[in-house]
């Protein structure tokens, strides 16, 4: 394993920026379709997560996989806290 590519590409700051921007769209979203992103975000999740578990570390595809994730999880969490908001 590269450890120099690990410590140049794998920063926690970069990363925390992209499940940021991530999590930001999945609000979006939500905020444009509603329910409507209740199952992709529920097949997603698994799908991606196994991409993203048979993928080299920084690859495209498993860098592009976390981040569908990322979109996936800030869907359902704001499904989740408007179905359980009280009246």
């Amino acid at each position: 394993m590269n450890t120099a590519l690990h410590a140049a590409a794998g920063s926690p700051l970069v990363a925390g920026l992209w499940f940021i921007a991530g999590f930001v769209v999945g609000l979006c979203l939500v905020r444009k379709y509603g329910f409507a992103t209740l199952w992709p975000s529920i097949i997603a999740i698994p799908v991606f997560s196994l991409i993203r578990g048979f993928s080299p570390p920084l690859e495209f595809l498993a860098i592009a996989s976390v981040s569908v994730v990322h979109v996936a999880i800030a869907c359902l969490t704001v499904l989740i806290l408007r179905s359980t908001r009280r009246a």
